[in-house]
C-alpha cells in the first residue's frame, strides 16, 4: 500500500500545496459500506477533468481530458495516473504555480460505486465494469483498458445503454456545487446532501456515544414489495400506507439532518421537526419514517404535503416514525422489528417541548392482514404496508415488508407536453414514461387533470424542451395524442399519477396528477422484482423484460455471497460435477441462465446426496432455506394457498444450489400475472428404440403445425432423450385456453401420423413413438430451464438452438456442463434473440384440433 501511494509523496511538496498529505500506511477497513467515487474538474496547463475510484484503501485515478460522456457513442480516453489519499476525494482548491498539477480543482461530482465482478480483477484484466450512483453519472459504465506499454496506460471511459443514457451529453465547466443550485431552481426544492467524507464517521462527542461504535452517516432503506393479497398470522404487523416523502433522519447530539431517500437533504426546510427530534432521549440515533400532512378527516394527503413545500417553512408537516436503526452507539438493524418498535415506542413516548406534536410513532395492527387492508380501503387510505415483526431491518426491497394498495399511484417520468387552450394554453396535458428497453422509454400516456394554476406554473418553469423526442419504444400516434403537437423535455422530472388501471393498449386510464417527487430517482421506476410489477394492472410482459434485461446486464460477472457448506459433495458421478462446480457454472453462465428463470414458481429436483441416491422435486418453502430464495404464496387446488419457492437474481440460484438443487424447472408464468402464461413448451418425449432422426422430424412437425396457424417457435434441448419446442405468448391466454390449444395441436400430430407420434402419457401405447407432451402447459406444470444441468449422468444442458443447427444435432444431450461454455464463447448473437419481444397470439380451437 506504501508503493500505491509513492509517485503521489514524491510529485508534492506538502508544505507549500493545499492537497492532502499521503499517509504512510493505509488500513483498510473492515465492514466498509458504500465505495466512492469523485470527479474533479482541473484547470491545469491543461482542462482536463480527473476520474477516482476508492478501491485498497486510496483513489484509482484516471485523467479524462474530455470529461465523461453519458452518451455510449463517444468513447472517452482516460489516461491512469498515480493513486490518490482517500482524503482527495473532498480537496478542491488551488494547486500553487510552479508545483505539479498548478492550477484550479473544483468537485464536478461525486457519489458512491458499485463493481461488476470482482472489481481487482478487473483492474488487473482491464475490464472494468461497474455502477456509480451520483448526481450528474449514474447507471453502468465500463473502463477498458487499451494500452499497457509504458507508466500511463490508456483506457477507454464508456456508458452502457440503459435508461440514464443522455444523447450528445458534453461535460462542461459547471462544478457540483452550482449544477446542484441550478437544477434545485427555487428555493422549495433541497440541496443534495454532502455524500460521507469518510465511510464511517463518528459523528458524536456526546457522553452517551463516546467509546462507542461510530453511526454511519447513511444507511440504506428497506422498501417494501407490491403484493395483491395481505399476509395473515400473528407474526404480521400492518402500518397505514403513508401520502408523504420518505425520510431518514439522523441526530447527533443537538445536531440533525433530514434525508430523503435518494439523500436529498430536507433539514432547513423543517425546523419544527428538528426540534422535536432535539427533545427525544437519545444522544445518537438514525430514524425511519415518513414525512406526512394531514387532512380535517386524519388523511395523509401528499397535494398538502406539496403545498406546504412552496412556504418558507413547512410547519404543518409531521416526522411519523416507524423505525429505530440506531441510538446510542448500537446498531439495531440486526434486531427483530418486534423489538425495534418497542424501543421505538419508548423514545418518541418521551418527547417534550413545543414542537413534540410534528414527531409521531406510526400506529399499527397485528394480525389479520386481509381485515386491516379492508378497513383501509374503507377509510379511503392509500393501503397498508405489512411487515414481518421477527425479521431484522435489510436494505433494498425485500418480502419482509409487503405493500398493497387500495388505489393504483405509480410515479411516470415526463417526457413531454401538449399545448392546450384557453387558461391552459401554455400546458394542457403532461406526455408520461415508464423505463423500456435498452435504455428507450416506453409511452403510457398524458394526465391533464390534477393541476392547479401554481402547479401549471411551476411545471412550466421546471421543464426542460429539447428538439428531438427521447428514445421510445412505442411512440405515440396522432389518435393518442388527440391531435396535438407534442413538445418534448429532457426525461427528469418524476410526477405520481393515480390512475385506474391500464387500457388494452397498455396506456393509463383515467390518470389524475398528484405532484412532482423530488425525493425519487430515475431508478426507483425501475419495475419491481418479487410477488408484483410496479402496479396491479401494469403490462406483464414489459415488466418482465424489463427486469430480464435489466439483470441480463447486471449478471455479466455475477458475485454471490452465497456460503456453500459440504462443496466437495459430489452431485453427479460421470462427469463428476461438485456442488461448488455446479455453484461455479451457474455463476459463470448467469447472463443466459436468468432471463428465463427469474420471477418465475419454480419446481427443483433436489439430490441431497447426488444423484447416485435418492432425489426429489421440490417446489414449495422449507424452514432454514437460504435467505436469497424467495416466496409467492399461491392458490391450490383445495382453495387454500401455498408458498411457492422463486428466485430473482443469481444469488436465489445459489441458494437453491445450496439446498443440493440440480435441475430448475420454471412454471410458464410470472409471479407478476400467474394466471397467464406467456409461453407454451411442447416436449418431444421418445420411447427408447425411437431413432434420432425421427426426433428430429418431430421437432420440425410441431414447427411447421405452429408456422400453418401464424405461430412461432423455438428449440431448445432437453439436456435428455428429447427437444422442446418453446412458443411465446404475447398477450397472454389464460391456462385453459393454453392447455386446449396444445392438447389440440398434439392430437392434431398424433391423428396424422399415429405409427410416430401419440398425445396421451400411457407408458404401454409408447414402443416406437413419440409422445408430444402437451401436459406442461397446465398451471402448476414446468418445464426444465434453458441452460439447467440435468441430474442425470452426462450433466446434459437444457440448451436454446437455432432451426438450422438442428440437422447437425447429434442428441438432445449432445451440450453437457463440459461444452456450454465454450458454445457461449463462440456464439456470435442469441439463438432465441426476439423471443421476450415477439407478439403473437393462439388462434381459435376447433373440435380437439387447431384451426388453420
Amino acid at each position: 500500500m506504501t508503493k500505491r501511494l509513492g509517485d503521489y509523496r514524491r510529485k508534492r511538496d506538502f508544505g507549500a500545496t493545499p492537497e492532502p498529505v499521503a499517509p504512510r500506511t493505509v488500513a483498510r477497513e473492515k465492514n466498509a459500506q458504500a465505495l466512492r467515487f469523485v470527479v474533479q474538474l482541473h484547470h491545469a496547463r491543461h482542462r482536463h477533468f480527473d476520474f477516482r475510484l476508492e478501491w485498497g484503501g486510496t483513489l484509482r485515478s484516471w485523467a479524462v481530458p474530455k470529461g465523461p460522456s453519458r452518451d455510449p457513442e463517444l468513447k472517452r480516453l482516460a489516461i491512469e495516473v498515480e493513486d490518490h489519499p482517500l482524503d482527495y476525494a473532498t480537496f478542491e482548491g488551488d494547486i500553487p504555480k510552479g508545483h505539479y498539477g498548478a492550477g484550479h480543482v473544483d468537485i464536478w461530482e461525486e457519489g458512491t460505486w458499485q463493481p461488476e465482478g470482482s472489481a481487482e480483477a478487473g483492474l488487473r484484466k482491464g475490464h472494468l465494469d461497474f455502477v456509480l450512483h451520483g448526481a450528474r453519472l449514474r447507471g453502468r459504465w465500463t473502463l477498458i483498458r487499451t494500452r499497457m506499454t509504458g507508466k500511463k496506460q490508456q483506457w477507454l471511459l464508456l456508458k452502457d445503454n440503459d435508461v440514464f443514457v443522455e444523447r450528445d451529453d458534453v461535460a462542461d465547466d459547471t462544478p457540483l456545487s452550482q449544477w446542484l443550485v441550478e437544477h434545485c431552481e427555487d428555493s422549495a426544492k433541497p440541496r443534495r446532501a454532502k455524500q460521507s467524507r469518510s465511510r464511517k464517521t463518528a459523528l458524536s462527542n456526546g457522553k452517551k456515544g463516546r467509546g462507542k461504535t461510530a453511526m454511519p452517516e447513511w444507511f440504506g432503506l428497506q422498501l417494501a414489495k407490491l403484493h395483491e393479497h395481505a399476509p395473515q398470522g400473528a407474526d404480521w404487523l400492518h402500518e397505514v400506507k403513508y401520502d408523504g416523502y420518505r425520510l431518514l433522519a439522523l441526530r447527533d447530539g443537538k445536531g440533525v439532518r433530514l434525508l430523503s431517500r435518494n439523500q436529498l437533504d430536507w433539514t432547513a426546510r423543517l425546523p419544527h421537526v428538528l426540534d422535536a427530534l432535539r427533545s427525544i432521549d437519545c444522544d445518537q440515533c438514525a430514524l425511519d419514517g415518513e414525512l406526512v400532512v394531514f387532512d380535517s378527516q386524519g388523511h395523509t394527503r401528499f397535494d398538502l404535503l406539496q403545498q406546504q413545500f412552496s412556504r418558507k417553512t413547512a410547519d404543518e408537516t409531521r416526522l411519523v416514525v416507524f423505525d429505530l436503526l440506531w441510538r446510542d452507539g448500537d446498531d439495531l438493524r440486526e434486531q427483530s422489528l418486534r423489538q425495534r418498535k418497542q424501543s421505538l415506542a419508548q423514545l418518541i413516548g418521551k418527547a417534550g417541548g413545543k414542537s413534540a406534536s410534528a414527531l409521531q410513532a406510526a400506529d399499527y395492527l397485528q394480525g389479520d392482514g386481509p381485515l386491516a387492508f379492508r378497513k383501509a380501503c374503507g377509510a379511503g387510505l392509500e393501503g397498508i404496508i405489512s411487515k414481518a415483526m421477527d425479521a431484522p431491518y435489510r436494505d433494498g426491497r425485500t418480502d419482509a415488508w409487503r405493500k398493497c394498495k387500495c388505489v393504483d399511484s405509480d410515479e411516470f417520468v415526463i417526457l413531454g407536453y401538449n399545448r392546450g387552450k384557453g387558461a391552459r394554453e401554455a400546458l394542457g396535458a403532461l406526455l408520461l414514461g415508464e423505463p423500456g428497453e435498452g435504455g428507450a422509454w416506453r409511452y403510457v400516456g398524458r394526465v391533464g387533470t390534477g393541476f392547479d394554476d401554481a402547479t401549471l406554473r411551476d411545471l412550466k418553469r421546471k421543464l426542460k424542451t429539447r428538439k428531438h423526442a427521447p428514445k421510445l419504444d412505442n411512440p405515440p400516434g396522432a389518435r393518442q395524442l388527440r391531435g396535438a403537437k407534442p413538445v418534448w423535455v429532457a426525461p427528469t422530472l418524476i410526477a405520481e399519477i393515480e390512475h385506474r388501471g391500464r387500457t388494452g393498449d397498455k396506456l393509463l386510464r383515467q390518470a389524475s396528477f398528484k405532484g412532482l417527487r423530488p425525493d425519487k430517482d430515475i431508478e426507483d421506476l425501475m419495475p419491481q422484482t418479487g410477488s408484483k410489477s410496479r402496479s396491479k394492472s401494469a403490462t406483464p410482459a414489459a415488466s418482465k423484460n424489463a427486469r430480464a434485461g435489466s439483470r441480463k446486464r447486471s449478471s455479466k460477472s455475477a458475485r454471490s455471497d452465497i456460503v456453500l457448506t459440504h462443496p466437495d459433495r459430489v452431485l453427479i458421478d460421470k462427469p463428476r460435477v461438485t456442488k461448488q462446480e455446479l455453484a461455479d457454472f451457474y455463476r459463470h453462465i448467469a447472463e443466459h441462465l436468468l432471463p428465463g428463470l427469474i420471477d418465475r414458481p419454480l419446481a427443483t429436483v433436489r439430490c441431497p446426496e447426488g444423484i447416485g441416491k435418492e432425489c426429489f422435486f421440490q417446489k414449495h418453502a422449507m424452514a432454514g432455506m437460504p435467505a436469497s430464495l424467495r416466496v409467492v404464496e399461491l392458490r391450490n387446488k383445495r382453495g387454500g394457498r401455498e408458498g411457492h419457492l422463486y428466485v430473482e437474481d443469481i444469488e436465489g440460484v445459489l441458494g437453491l444450489v445450496q439446498m443440493n438443487v440440480i435441475e430448475i424447472h420454471p412454471w410458464g408464468s410470472t409471479v407478476d400475472d400467474i394466471d397467464h402464461p406467456d409461453r407454451l413448451v411442447f416436449d418431444l418425449d421418445p420411447a427408447s428404440g425411437v431413432h434420432w432422426a425421427d426426433v428430429i422430424a418431430g421437432a420440425r412437425a410441431v414447427r411447421d403445425r405452429l408456422d400453418a396457424v401464424g405461430l412461432q417457435g423455438f428449440l431448445r434441448t432437453t439436456g435428455g432423450k428429447g427437444l422442446h419446442v418453446v412458443v411465446p405468448l404475447n398477450p397472454r391466454p389464460d391456462w385453459g385456453t393454453a392447455k386446449a390449444f396444445a392438447q389440440a395441436l398434439a392430437r392434431t400430430l398424433a391423428a396424422e401420423a399415429p405409427d410416430k407420434y401419440l398425445s396421451v402419457a400411457t407408458k404401454s401405447k409408447r414402443r416406437g413413438r413419440i409422445f408430444i407432451d402437451y401436459l406442461r402447459n397446465a398451471r402448476g406444470a414446468t418445464a426444465v430451464a434453458s441452460y439447467c444441468v440435468r441430474a442425470r449422468r452426462g450433466a446434459g444442458v437444457a440448451t436454446p438452438l437455432r432451426w438450422e443447427e438442428l440437422s447437425r444435432l447429434r442428441s438432445g444431450a449432445q451440450y453437457t456442463i463440459g461444452n456450454i461454455p465454450a458454445r457461449l464463447k463462440r456464439m456470435k448473437a442469441d439463438p432465441w434473440v426476439g423471443i421476450d419481444t415477439l407478439k403473437q397470439s393462439l388462434p381459435k380451437v376447433r373440435k380437439g384440433s387447431v384451426k388453420r
